[in-house]
């Protein structure tokens, strides 16, 4: 039985750099299933976000804004969790600033949780490879500052795990799992009312024209599904230039509607640089729902979806010509496979478990 401890805080630093925030929704996730064994709050750079009247606003990622922010926490005393992604504290990608916060809160003995949702870029060209060199040696300093390492892929914890042991700094695999709560939406009458018919075939993806996904796969995929009911959903993301009628974008839907939208998709597609991982929770957020997925593998694929009702193929022909047989299969058992999946490996209630153990390993 977990032991609930309302007056132990746990303070989750997170920027929001824009409306649609994956790291921040995560943070909002993180809240709501840990709200009800401690007393969490977010501290972010925006007002404008739901996740609750307590939550603390800052002053920014400058100089005025560490200083107010490492006041509060010697204040306040709590686990510190940071949600680490480098753009998001700094344009450049080479966030020092956030470096020498971390090390000041080590020295101050303020339990600090970091939770990498990225390491640092691939040296793909030569300015890649200069951000890259500073990107390892931030890095490097925050997991060594670090009273726990989280990270969103598997691959990165048994990476660096063996690393940290020397220094007795903890590392942890955390599952990021859909940013909202997984509900099932009744499709009764639902198609038509978002302006789609019985008959259409519907792929859905979220934002295509995101950091490591490939809008030109997307479309090329679609173009050569030969169904001639095929509909492409694009939901959420910048608009996206398209002449075919078959393509339909909801630009900015809110949780509900993603849900809505979800229910009458056919098929899942993404592609990712890295291939799909359990970071990647758009993705996951389909796989929830029970939705029939197609994606491609990459370098942070992890094994658990190699053997697993996930269609994989890393061409735009592969992956229509699966599309295009989907369509034509009975997919309801499909459809359990794939909502058991994700529930075996990405439920809350196992997120909540790994996060209070942790959190208990550092108070007592």
């Amino acid at each position: 039985m977990i032991k609930k401890n309302h007056r132990e805080k746990i303070y989750i630093i997170c920027p929001r750099t824009k409306q649609f925030c994956g790291v921040f929704d995560h943070s909002k996730k993180i809240k709501r299933i840990l709200d009800g064994f401690f007393n969490v709050k977010i501290l972010s750079n925006q007002n404008d976000f739901d996740s609750g009247p307590e939550d603390k606003l800052i002053a920014g990622w400058n100089l005025r804004g560490y200083l107010l922010l490492l006041n509060l926490l010697l204040k306040e005393r709590p686990v510190v969790n940071i949600q680490y992604v480098g753009w998001m504290y700094q344009r450049s990608g080479i966030p020092l600033s956030l470096v020498i916060f971390v090390i000041l809160l080590k020295i101050l003995r303020l339990k600090v949780i970091t939770t990498f949702h990225e390491t640092y870029v691939p040296g793909l060209n030569w300015r890649w490879k200069i951000l890259r060199f500073f990107q390892r040696i931030i890095f490097i300093f925050l997991l060594l500052a670090s009273d726990y390492s989280l990270f969103s892929v598997k691959k990165w914890k048994d990476h660096y795990r063996p690393k940290t042991m020397l220094i007795k700094n903890k590392v942890e695999y955390i599952p990021i799992g859909t940013n909202f709560k997984v509900k099932f939406v009744s499709t009764k009458d639902l198609r038509s009312s978002l302006g789609f018919e019985k008959s259409d075939k519907v792929v859905a993806t979220f934002n295509p024209s995101g950091s490591g996904k490939n809008l030109n796969y997307l479309l090329e995929t679609y173009n050569l599904i030969t169904n001639k009911n095929k509909k492409l959903l694009i939901i959420g993301g910048k608009i996206v230039p398209r002449d075919d009628e078959g393509i339909i974008q909801f630009v900015d839907p809110d949780e509900e509607m993603v849900k809505k939208l979800l229910s009458i998709s056919d098929v899942y597609l993404s592609t990712f640089a890295d291939g799909v991982s359990s970071r990647r929770s758009s993705c996951l957020s389909a796989i929830s729902m029970g939705i029939p997925t197609v994606t491609n593998f990459g370098k942070n694929t992890d094994n658990i979806f190699r053997d697993s009702p996930i269609l994989f193929s890393n061409d735009s022909t592969g992956a229509s010509r699966q599309i295009d047989d989907l369509f034509k299969k009975k997919r309801v058992q499909l459809r359990r496979e794939t909502a058991a999946f994700y529930k075996k490996h990405f439920n809350d209630e196992l997120i909540t478990r790994l996060y209070i153990k942790i959190i208990h390993g550092l108070i007592k």
